[in-house]
């Protein structure tokens, strides 16, 4: 994925994509734990949905957000999908069999103050019930 973003950089180190792509990126990235985990991982977002200023800091705490939450999964059944709230880009990810949620929450509560640097949000909601969801608030600035 780091490869794609590096073609469409401009000259400040930043780039236009499709909110899709780069989550098809990110879900081909995490393949190999999701397959040892036993869990599915649905893309769900528009391809109507762009950002623009991607830098690879934003593309690598999605990638880390995810992987958070493969971690904490057991045969999990995984689904992102994204909406706008109040001129801010919600990306949402739902685990419906979420296993272990302290260390998911512990990764969610860490993560959240590097995307709070980027102007954004992250929340997580029910980290201790089977279906889980995190919300990652995306700034006006990166939403297209």
């Amino acid at each position: 994925m780091k490869q794609q973003l590096k073609a469409g950089d401009s000259a400040h180190g930043y780039n236009r994509i499709r909110l899709q792509q780069l989550i098809d990126g990110v879900v081909g990235n995490s393949l190999p734990a999701a397959m040892q985990h036993g869990s599915m991982v649905c893309n769900e977002v528009g391809k109507g949905v762009c950002l623009h200023r991607v830098s690879e800091t934003f593309t690598s705490l999605v990638e880390e957000i995810l992987d958070a939450v493969i971690d904490s999964s057991k045969k999990g059944d995984i689904h992102i999908r994204a909406s706008r709230q109040h001129q801010r880009l919600i990306l949402q990810i739902t685990e419906k069999n979420n296993y272990n949620g302290f260390a998911l929450a512990w990764r969610i509560g860490v993560l959240a103050q590097a995307v709070s640097s980027l102007g954004g949000s992250l929340d997580i909601r029910n980290p201790r019930q089977l279906e889980t969801t995190i919300s990652l608030s995306i700034p006006p600035r990166l939403a297209a």
